[in-house]
């Protein structure tokens, strides 16, 4: 039973550094390209819709880390409510990463290619990679219920 639970454990980790490697991206992310779009999206009509997406995009990331971090120290399988829980947040995020993807293609066709095509593929692509290692690790959590 101990190998088990050493090999839950293991998985735990391994998921809460896979986590907090993608809280780390998002975050870069956030600081440097989705920035520079928050820029623009004021000329686009959408930053009172980027603004307040990315707040929430980041008070979600970290909830899901600080409930992974917390499943870690507790060293016991999380119960089906708690699995269940962490993977709904999850695809919380793949769904705000979408409505980031919404607003991008919004100021698409407001003309902000134009100037900025640049900077929305590079968006576009960073959304792209979040969303499949988001996808990766909602499989990682529900293999644990």
């Amino acid at each position: 039973m101990q190998g088990s639970q050493d090999g839950l454990q293991d998985a735990l980790e391994v998921l809460a550094a896979d986590f907090a490697a993608f809280g780390r991206a998002m975050s870069r992310l956030v600081a440097g390209e989705v920035e520079s779009f928050q820029g623009l999206s004021g000329l686009y009509g959408l930053k009172e819709d980027v603004d307040p997406l990315l707040e929430r995009l980041g008070r979600v990331q970290a909830s899901v880390a600080a409930s992974m971090d917390a499943l870690v120290a507790a060293g016991e399988r999380p119960s089906a409510e708690a699995v269940a829980a962490l993977a709904t947040r999850v695809a919380l995020l793949d769904a705000m990463l979408d409505q980031l993807g919404r607003f991008l293609t919004i100021a698409d066709l407001r003309g902000a290619s134009d100037t900025s095509g640049d900077l929305l593929r590079k968006i576009a692509g960073w959304i792209g990679t979040l969303k499949g290692w988001l996808a990766g690790m909602r499989a990682q959590v529900l293999a644990m219920g």
